[in-house]
């Protein structure tokens, strides 16, 4: 249950996106590496979602 908490609250941090990820692995206590490996493909789906929002608002 702990670890879930944990892992929902890493993925909220990422995805506001207005923390650098040194400042997230410091307040996890962990490495850029482990944030990396567990949460880049979430990373990966918001900047692809992000991006394809603003190509809509740039084609429209």
């Amino acid at each position: 249950m702990l670890y879930s908490i944990r892992h929902y609250y890493t993925n909220m941090m990422i995805k506001k996106g207005n923390l650098p990820m040194i400042v997230i692995t410091q307040k996890m206590g962990t490495s850029l590496e482990m944030i990396d490996n567990y949460y880049a493909d979430n990373m990966v789906e918001d900047f692809a979602e992000t991006l394809s929002k603003k190509s809509r608002t740039f084609i429209s």
